[in-house]
């Protein structure tokens, strides 16, 4: 079943602001209602400074965590540049209605976006690196496009750097804690994996 689009309101400020769903396509289906899903903490070390610092990922998960029912982003693969790139975006099914108690089963199709790759000292005060340090890695079903028919049917600008780094590194798996909510069964899975010859 289609996601409804729904409409929700919160005050900030003593305003009204109003929230909507990010993702209206009939895939992948999240939830049939409205969720905040936090992704980055962002600061200005003073109310009236300009620059805005986000901090890094592991210390924003680690305060996440101290929330309860705080629904997050999990670092769904880590490693090297050539690991992030090799992860198979195509085939990986979104994790997030099991994260929000709708079932902890794959629903057929219902494919992730793709990932946000960030470097892991992104945030660190200090560290200004010249390039973007936050891509993404999108699948093609859910790449822009321009209508410019001379464009041409859709493709994956990644492609070739994909199957560059699968032959460096390998085909990526996801983090078994991103695609196994329930503790038990992630402590079994990580034992059977551990003890495999």
């Amino acid at each position: 079943p289609s996601v409804p689009k729904s409409t929700q309101t919160f005050t900030l400020r003593g305003k009204q602001m109003r929230i909507s769903a990010v993702q209206t396509n009939e895939f992948p289906q999240y939830s049939p209602n409205l969720h905040f899903y936090a992704f980055d903490i962002k600061y200005r070390i003073a109310a009236e400074d300009a620059e805005v610092h986000s901090l890094m990922f592991d210390d924003a998960v680690e305060m996440f965590e101290q929330v309860p029912k705080l629904l997050y982003a999990k670092a769904v693969v880590r490693g090297t540049m050539d690991q992030v790139a090799a992860f198979d975006v195509e085939n990986f099914q979104t994790t997030i209605p099991a994260l929000l108690g709708l079932g902890d089963f794959p629903l057929k199709g219902n494919w992730s976006e793709g990932l946000v790759v960030k470097h892991a000292k992104r945030g660190k005060l200090g560290f200004n690196p010249s390039v973007t340090t936050v891509l993404k890695f999108k699948t093609v079903a859910f790449q822009e496009i321009s209508t410019d028919k001379k464009q041409g049917p859709r493709q994956d600008a990644m492609a070739d750097v994909r199957k560059e780094s699968i032959a460096r590194a390998g085909v990526q798996l996801p983090l078994l804690p991103t695609v196994i909510q329930k503790k038990e069964e992630l402590e079994a899975a990580e034992y059977l994996l551990n003890h495999v010859c």
